[in-house]
């Protein structure tokens, strides 16, 4: 796999890579930005995309700021391991 620019996130471990995710322990999978729907919890949301309430809170350090507080109709990056798993 070709690799593109990579930007690094807050998380030491994470890296963004040519449209993905990459961790050291060598998973990837595709981040895509998702509209924030009435009743969206993270953890629901890292359990639907097989990732973790971390990973998606070093995603948007920018947005969420307290893991227990979304809110709708806001926009937050997701990265979708589900075919990874």
């Amino acid at each position: 796999m070709e690799e593109k620019e990579v930007v690094k996130l807050s998380e030491e471990n994470l890296e963004a890579v040519a449209g993905g995710v990459r961790y050291k322990d060598g998973v990837l999978g595709p981040i895509f930005q998702y509209t924030i729907q009435r009743g969206d919890t993270l953890g629901e949301l890292a359990k639907k995309y097989h990732t973790t309430v971390n990973t998606l809170m070093s995603l948007n350090t920018d947005t969420i700021v307290n893991k227990n507080k979304i809110y709708a109709g806001h926009k937050m990056w997701i990265c979708d391991n589900r075919k990874y798993q």
